[in-house]
């Protein structure tokens, strides 16, 4: 099993943020078969206990957090358990066999501890835990409470404790007035509500689901949430299943269920205390799909893409000419997989790979769709053709199951290449194409996802990146703001066809051009991979830019001075998007010391009008770009 990252979430009043909590998932070295969890129930509070009151078993998989505790901080992992009350942690005070397999805290060596001698003791099944209650700092992530009620372990007999890999536990029951660390938080106006919530991680699996039906919402459970995925001491994989006795067959007159972490890693769960309620809410979760950047063996100068031009009796469209540079995502094809290295392009609609029905000199250089090895295939042999300006692709439609990252699409529109003549493929290093392009009906791969209820928002993302081969990605389904700061900045499409939108204002060195006072138009495109400048503009630019011709008439800059060149600016919707010169030059030097211009002319001086330009890699790769079908828009947003 994976080592995840967890995120546990509180609100956080000053900061209007979130505290988190990274909780890492281990296997117990004990696993305790049979004994379940004891509710916390039967036992209301007694003086005469202390704090008495029953604990989570952690049967075979657990989830802990690191926090400090005292000033300076002692560090420990703490088992996050919303079935008890109490904050304990092994002391110093404990001379039982358990306490020696892990950190100790001392409270001598905290400035800020103190006690009133009041003991606790927490009961179990299997044995006890006993000892002091104390109250000192208690810092988890950027959050300091500064009074917390801690329990010091003096007493923690038998083996339940003696090999667990955590150093004590965190109470989150829902029992006014214990202490908890949600209490206090509140006293001490460090959150503005009573609420937390989990994310804990899960596997992937394709077995039926089991659905909760609360308060009218339908909770789905899959598989690869109820099945526990094993090794044995060989290495070899088995299953286990998640699903056990609760122990009681009523409470108060009906079934009782316990939901475990088998049921809540599927959800982000919120526990509201203030409102006396609980909420699940199903994860947003995005498809990830890694981009691999790599040079194009061969170089199409001079041929710039068409526009997209669809035929409904042929499915004619016009895709994009590769370049100098590509980014290339791993999906599978077929049951089982077929695995090929697509383009995602968001200047076409259609998906469509290299297939056993091709004999063009270009399929022979790459792997090759067999529908005859899919169980899942079907097709009523509906033709395609995508023209070229070098070219075409010609072949018919099929359907069939794609596996992209994590998720599985069960009827995908595929395009089949039956012939690709001349030599526009055939030194390319991909194996086929993925349209994005917002044109609607077309059967796009997230026209697939939305009917399929994959993903919830028809939107996806790219994150280009500036130098490596790896680290670049395409996400489905929403965004991920780690990659980027600030807020998005939107502009509205303005056809549909090519993600096409139109700016107000253009700079050179924060100067205006004047050449958009009254609009340009742009299309937004993942498969161009310079930027794209009006041709009557284009020399003029480059001047601006004090760029020279080499000897075969491409605009150059000496390597040398990269650095102080002037920025260009595009002013879209009032936000004003930066692209500097490590952008808009191509950091490769010749034997001259010079580096190429990564702008060069579109293959149109208007459009609708307007002077029109196309937004490649080297406009995309300085921003987060978001493609927002639902909403007919395009975001960009500075980079983290």
């Amino acid at each position: 099993m994976k080592e995840c990252l967890i995120l546990g979430l509180l609100h956080l009043a000053l900061t209007e943020g979130l505290i988190r909590v990274p909780l890492v998932k281990m296997k117990t070295i004990m696993e305790e078969r049979g004994f379940l969890k004891e509710v916390l129930e039967d036992s209301p509070y007694s003086s005469e206990l202390g704090s008495a009151e029953n604990l989570i078993n952690q049967d075979d998989m657990a989830y802990f957090g690191k926090i400090g505790i005292g000033t300076p901080p002692q560090y420990f992992y703490v088992h996050f358990d919303t079935g008890s009350t109490t904050l304990w942690v092994n002391s110093v005070y404990c001379n039982s066999d358990a306490c020696s397999h892990h950190p100790l805290f001392n409270p001598s060596k905290s400035s800020t501890y103190h006690s009133n001698g009041q003991p606790f003791s927490i009961q179990y099944g299997t044995g006890s835990v006993s000892g002091v209650i104390g109250y000192d700092v208690v810092t988890m992530d950027e959050l300091t409470v500064t009074n917390q009620k801690i329990g010091l372990s003096q007493s923690e007999p038998g083996d339940h404790f003696a090999r667990p890999l955590h150093d004590g536990i965190m109470g989150l029951a829902f029992k006014p007035d214990q202490g908890t660390i949600v209490d206090t938080m509140i006293q001490e106006g460090l959150i503005e509500e009573p609420v937390f919530a989990f994310y804990l991680s899960s596997e992937v699996s394709s077995l039926p689901p089991l659905t909760f039906i609360m308060n009218g919402a339908h909770l789905h459970l899959p598989a690869s949430a109820y099945v526990l995925q094993e090794e044995d001491s060989s290495g070899n994989p088995y299953c286990l299943s998640g699903i056990s006795s609760s122990g009681e067959e009523y409470r108060n007159g009906l079934p009782y269920w316990i939901l475990g972490d088998v049921f809540l890693r599927q959800f982000y769960s919120v526990f509201d205390q203030g409102n006396a309620r609980l909420h699940q809410a199903t994860l947003n979760i995005l498809c990830r799909v890694p981009l691999v950047k790599m040079k194009t063996i061969m170089e199409e100068r001079g041929f710039l893409k068409e526009a997209l031009d669809y035929s409904t009796e042929q499915g004619s469209e016009t895709l994009v000419n590769q370049h100098d540079m590509a980014y290339f995502g791993k999906i599978g094809i077929g049951t089982p997989p077929q695995y090929f290295y697509v383009h995602f392009d968001t200047g076409s609609t259609t998906l469509w790979v290299n297939s056993v029905y091709c004999n063009s000199d270009a399929c022979s250089h790459h792997p090759l769709f067999n529908p005859k090895y899919s169980s899942t295939y079907h097709s009523n042999g509906q033709p395609f053709s995508i023209q070229y300006g070098t070219g075409s692709v010609t072949g018919i439609i099929g359907y069939d199951t794609i596996t992209m990252g994590e998720l599985t699409i069960t009827n995908q529109k595929i395009g089949l290449s039956q012939s690709e003549p001349g030599d526009h493929f055939a030194g390319a290093l991909q194996d086929g194409l993925m349209g994005l392009a917002f044109m609607p009906n077309q059967g796009t791969i997230v026209d697939t996802m939305i009917q399929e209820s994959l993903i919830e928002e028809p939107v996806f993302a790219f994150y280009l990146s500036r130098k490596s081969e790896s680290g670049s990605e395409v996400m489905f389904g929403g965004t991920d703001p780690s990659y980027y700061q600030g807020q998005i900045n939107w502009v509205p499409v303005q056809q549909n066809s090519h993600w096409q939108l139109v700016f107000e204002g253009f700079e050179v060195n924060h100067q205006s051009t004047g050449w958009c006072e009254n609009g340009c138009t742009a299309i937004t495109d993942t498969g161009t991979s310079l930027l794209e400048c009006p041709p009557q503009y284009v020399d003029s630019l480059h001047q601006m830019l004090g760029a020279q011709q080499d000897q075969d008439g491409n605009y150059v800059f000496d390597c040398s001075e990269v650095s102080s060149l002037p920025p260009l600016t595009f002013i879209m919707n009032g936000a004003h998007l930066h692209l500097p010169a490590s952008a808009y030059v191509l950091q490769e030097e010749d034997s001259n010391g010079n580096c190429r211009s990564g702008i060069k002319h579109s293959h149109e001086e208007y459009r609708n009008g307007l002077p029109y330009w196309i937004l490649g890699d080297v406009f995309l790769r300085q921003f987060y770009s978001v493609f927002d079908q639902g909403n007919a828009r395009v975001g960009f947003a500075t980079l983290a």
